[in-house]
């Protein structure tokens, strides 16, 4: 039963049918139904990014997620740290130099593998961007890519 599902799943959904379809002149629906998927997907995305940084912002601080300034001085000052070495631990020990990140690791790859990302290294990103905002830190790509080269020599 699995077996005919998946069978009929492939022809239905054949990647590389629809990738040669797109090459044709009617290709216009299609292509606009790519956009609106992938909109649709980005959104989702920023959406989930902003809300668990909202959310978590929303459980640690006193009045909200924009009132890191009502904390006391040692707060305000042991915040960032705590944040700085926690995604020191999460890249030293999970990611150990396997994902690549960073500013010119997306410029590498758009320019050599035709934009195709990993997964890991959107995971890695992902968390590590929410464990510096949430910790109070402005996101700084480059200074994630620097750590990612020094764990990885």
């Amino acid at each position: 039963m699995w077996r005919s599902f998946l069978t009929r799943f492939r022809t239905f959904y054949d990647v590389h049918a629809f990738r040669s379809s797109l090459t044709s002149l009617d290709a216009l629906p299609k292509f606009a139904l790519l956009d609106i998927l992938a909109g649709t997907v980005t959104g989702l995305v920023i959406l989930l990014f902003r809300g668990l940084i909202e959310f978590t912002l929303f459980l640690v601080l006193p009045e909200g997620p924009e009132s890191f300034e009502m904390l006391s001085l040692l707060e305000r000052a042991l915040t960032p740290i705590a944040g700085a070495l926690c995604i020191a631990f999460y890249l030293f020990f999970f990611n150990s130099g396997q994902a690549r990140v960073g500013v010119a690791h997306v410029l590498e790859r758009l320019h050599r593998h035709q934009g195709h990302m990993t997964h890991r290294g959107f995971i890695v990103q992902f968390i590590a961007g929410s464990l510096a905002l949430i910790s109070g830190h402005r996101l700084t790509p480059q200074l994630l890519a620097l750590f990612s080269q020094w764990k990885s020599s």
